[in-house]
């Protein structure tokens, strides 16, 4: 693939556009959350044209938002493909370690128009062997927690393709979605723009409890994030891992 013909600074420029948020202005993650990846999709020439952090669930399914697995099938239609790395740094890419996705899926009752469900999986072609995929909530749980539970959101957002890790303020908890400060000047805490799909661990644990959706403003107010313990959100997910 030519993925080496992308410059870095059109990489910066196309993930400020991506109306979603997920990490970061925390720091460097490191090896801390090896089961979150980022998963690209390009052309037949190896241009980048979808690029989305997301987790693996299982050994062969990394649950990200709807954006890239939308465009598997596209990208595979006209001799592109798509493909995942859990390498901490993924730029320059032809220094990562890519597996290649053969499918992608997005719940059924994805709607863009009115933001929601935006849920997707891609699976992969052979399992992963060596990372330990998160865990997911079980039914309402976040329903039960305090808007002061501490929250990790990891992602490749901020620079391209770089894992970083930040803990953000619950604002509010709604019946599926929550809501995040996003304003780095005034908290210290938030997102960055561009990281849709990045996954909400609970506190320390492995829980990947919500998936990073929006943000208001650019990248300066709040954010959102679907929630993965809701009745909708846990159907979709029973296809391809058993939830608990």
């Amino acid at each position: 693939m030519r993925r080496a013909g992308i410059a870095a600074a059109v990489i910066a420029v196309a993930l400020a556009t991506i109306p979603s948020v997920g990490a970061v202005n925390g720091g460097l993650d490191g090896r801390a959350h090896p089961n979150v990846g980022v998963m690209v999709v390009s052309d037949a020439n190896g241009d980048w044209f979808g690029f989305c952090s997301g987790v693996l669930i299982s050994p062969t399914a990394f649950l990200t938002n709807y954006n890239c697995p939308a465009d598997v099938a596209f990208a595979q239609s006209i001799g592109g493909r798509a493909e995942i790395t859990f390498d901490p740094v993924a730029w320059p890419p032809e220094e990562a370690t890519w597996r290649t996705v053969k499918a992608g899926y997005i719940h059924p009752d994805a709607n863009p128009g009115n933001g929601s469900n935006l849920y997707g999986i891609a699976v992969l072609a052979k399992p992963v062997r060596g990372i330990t995929p998160a865990e997911l909530p079980t039914l309402q749980q976040l329903a039960s927690i305090e808007e002061t539970q501490p929250l990790t959101v990891v992602g490749y957002g901020s620079d391209p393709a770089v894992r970083r890790s930040a803990t953000p303020t619950i604002v509010n908890i709604f019946p599926g979605h929550i809501q995040l400060l996003n304003n780095s000047s005034a908290t210290g805490q938030g997102g960055a723009c561009g990281d849709g799909g990045a996954p909400y661990f609970l506190g320390d644990s492995n829980v990947a409890v919500a998936v990073a959706a929006w943000e208001v403003g650019r990248c300066n107010a709040v954010s959102y994030a679907f929630r993965n313990d809701t009745a909708t959100a846990r159907s979709f997910f029973d296809d391809f891992v058993t939830v608990p």
